[in-house]
């Protein structure tokens, strides 16, 4: 492309400086000042570079295209300024974003109530800012092509996407190489050099086609240049190597996940659309219908449930902030709780809480158990639980030790009360048999298996006192809520728990949102969460968990830190019924598949409406769900090793690299150090500007 664009007849340094071009130029050399032909071509190109990259995505899932999908994007920057190859650039990543991003539009209409216009509107405009990747792209190809000529092009082509990926922002983020997702030989060298690597190889094939198709469809170049067969080769032999090592450790990998120990893990899936989950007239039913597929699976002999993000939302919960050592516990477990009780602290647990079914039935116990309570707690220096959100005890509030949380237990709660009941079909038939509300609202009920499940915590300082909805718009200096996943026992204690450390913006957090709260008007539907401190690795057993929550499983930075910790398998809990029945959960499965080849573990996603899934070691999807229906999901989990592979050890390297090399060549190319021999630039000429080029691309 370099050596056709410095001998196009209207290149402006050749018109600067008089010297005529060798040979008529070829059919598809094109001009910088071209007719509505030349035009067309370019679109067409363009636009069709844009298709064939979002169909390599899902729902179309034709990966292949991804090999030669840039082909065409190459041939349209022929002859272009830097400004005009930036403009087709930019189009082409719009087209590649509204084609997988085209959700975002009735995302913005349910929840940010706007217009059908407008919404699409915003939604052409963020895939626009998402597809400058392939705009600064282009613009940087075509400034070099025109400013070192001799420079072989896939020296500065090919790691210039590396860098453009990598450096620039997104709000969905994602890598052209995501593309191959289910090319599982192609995605083993994320274990080397990070989801970049795969892109590498893409990048490499691309400009290997084009360069072989710019030599044989251009009879100038075929007839002057020898076949450039030093680079195709070298780079299809490269990618082919790859290819064959990714079988090689495909294999190796499987026979290290049959040979671990093995962790049974069902999911829940409950499919409750976003304005179900959060209707409070459904937040009883939506509880029980994880319970009974819950109770479903703990049937299949699982070690732990899993539930999807901000799963347990709850009008009440019964918990405690306690820990179930302290003395104040032991000292009343001696004088109320029977001997022949399984468990002591259990049992106490119960009846500090929930004051346990015998004791709520019984009228003429109760008060004198709350009154003893009380005294204990007092004469141990005990009071109250102040945060939280309290509900209404009536005047027994200042005699009990502790008050159950309305809707979002507190930040320090150590303890969930486990429902003791029978399961109910529905909650009519709960009501009908009189199950007792901290019954009904129990995370574990119907089952007692540990869990993991999402939900939603508050951080108090100064303590609640006001109301739920009052709080959720309160300044943050008031409170804090976290977007959490809890990991209890079989008995509801609480083992471990991890805050999300990456909001969503706009979606759980906006910036600058306590100094101007009247935006809260505009977008009710937004969270005020805060975000946590850092990654975490939940323990279970002794097995080691890597937690993450909903789009932090797309962010291959924060699951290198993750991985630092060595966990021995991820566990993402996602909620995205936001988006509905698009394809947008199907994309996320995809882009968050690559976590577990990087780290080489299991992948273990659960999700609210689906895509769910189990991906093993090597990215492969060994169990998922549909986008339809309530389903659950059961697998045994190999235990790996958590040791760290190359690509936590070293990062990103591989985009630091290719940002050194695009700004040695960069340097180089404004030095002139590979201006082609045949245009030598007069002297006094430096600087003149050929008439109808933009003066801005002189640099």
């Amino acid at each position: 492309m370099s050596k056709r664009l410095a001998e196009s007849p209207n290149n402006t340094e050749k018109e600067t400086f008089s010297v005529p071009p060798k040979s008529p130029p070829s059919p598809r050399s094109m001009s910088s000042k071209e007719g509505a032909s030349g035009f067309l071509l370019r679109f067409a190109l363009t636009s069709v570079s844009g298709v064939l990259v979002f169909t390599s995505f899902p729902t179309y899932d034709i990966w292949p295209f991804a090999y030669f999908a840039l082909v065409p994007l190459y041939f349209a920057l022929e002859g272009r300024t830097k400004s005009q190859a930036f403009a087709w650039g930019a189009w082409m990543g719009t087209v590649t974003n509204v084609g997988g991003f085209h959700w975002i539009s009735g995302l913005l209409e349910d929840f940010a109530h706007m217009s059908a216009t407008l919404a699409m509107t915003l939604c052409i405009v963020l895939c626009f800012v998402q597809g400058l990747v392939f705009a600064l792209w282009a613009g940087y190809v075509a400034w070099v092509s025109k400013h070192a000529p001799r420079l072989p092009i896939w020296l500065y082509a090919v790691p210039a996407m590396l860098v453009a990926e990598f450096t620039f922002p997104m709000l969905f983020p994602w890598y052209f190489g995501n593309s191959q997702y289910l090319f599982y030989p192609a995605i083993q060298i994320a274990e080397l050099v990070g989801v970049l690597g795969i892109t590498l190889e893409l990048m490499l094939v691309n400009t290997a086609l084009y360069v072989l198709l710019t030599h044989f469809l251009d009879p100038t170049r075929r007839a002057s240049n020898p076949v450039p067969w030093r680079f195709a080769v070298g780079a299809l032999a490269f990618v082919g190597l790859m290819l064959g090592w990714g079988q090689l450790r495909i294999n190796q990998i499987d026979r290290l996940q049959d040979e671990a120990k093995k962790l049974r893990i069902g999911m829940v899936e409950g499919d409750i659309g976003i304005w179900e989950k959060e209707d409070p007239k459904k937040l009883d039913n939506n509880i029980l219908i994880h319970q009974n597929l819950s109770a479903q699976v703990a049937l299949e002999g699982v070690d732990l449930i899993v539930w999807p993000e901000s799963s347990y939302q709850s009008p009440y919960i019964w918990g405690s902030t306690l820990k179930t050592d302290d003395s104040l516990l032991l000292e009343l477990d001696s004088l109320f709780v029977p001997r022949f009780r399984d468990g002591i602290l259990p049992a106490m647990r119960a009846m500090r809480v929930g004051f346990g079914r015998d004791l709520h039935h019984r009228p003429e116990v109760q008060h004198a158990f709350q009154r003893a309570a009380s005294t204990a707690a007092r004469a141990h220096g005990y009071k109250p639980l102040p945060s939280g959100f309290p509900s209404r005890c009536g005047e027994a509030y200042e005699t009990h030790l502790a008050c159950p949380f309305k809707r979002v237990p507190p930040d320090e709660v150590t303890y969930f009360l486990p429902g003791y009941e029978p399961l109910a079909a529905d909650r009519d038939a709960d009501r009908t048999a009189g199950t007792l509300p901290w019954s009904q609202f129990a995370v574990q009920r119907g089952f007692d298996v540990p869990l993991l499940f999402g939900g939603v915590s508050i951080r108090a300082p100064q303590g609640v006192t006001k109301t739920y909805a009052e709080l959720l718009r309160s300044p943050k200096s008031e409170r804090e809520l976290f977007n959490v996943a809890f990991l209890v026992d079989r008995e509801g204690r609480v083992l471990d728990e991890y805050k999300k450390v990456y909001l969503l913006l706009f979606g759980e957090s906006i910036p600058f949102a306590d100094q101007i709260p009247w935006i809260y008007d505009l977008i009710p539907e937004a969270g005020s969460f805060s975000a946590g401190e850092t990654p975490y690795v939940m323990e279970l057993e002794g097995v080691r968990m890597g937690a993450m929550i909903c789009y932090e499983d797309i962010i291959p930075a924060f699951s290198r830190k993750l991985a630092m910790l060595k966990p021995q398998m991820l566990i993402n809990v996602t909620n995205d019924a936001w988006f509905g029945k698009t394809g947008e959960p199907y994309l996320h499965l995809a882009l968050a598949t690559i976590r577990s080849v990087e780290s080489r573990v299991w992948l273990v996603r659960s999700t609210n409406t689906g895509v769910s899934a189990f991906v093993d070691a090597n990215g492969r999807l060994v169990k998922q769900t549909s986008i339809h229906d309530p389903e659950t999901l059961v697998a045994d989990v190999p235990i790996m090793s958590g040791e760290k592979t190359i690509y936590t050890r070293i990062g990103d390297l591989i985009a630091w690299l290719s940002m050194g090399l695009v700004l040695i060549v960069l340097v180089m190319a404004r030095r002139g150090d590979f201006e082609s021999e045949e245009q030598p630039k007069a002297e006094g000429e430096k600087g003149k500007v050929a008439e109808g080029e933009d003066p801005a691309d002189e640099d």
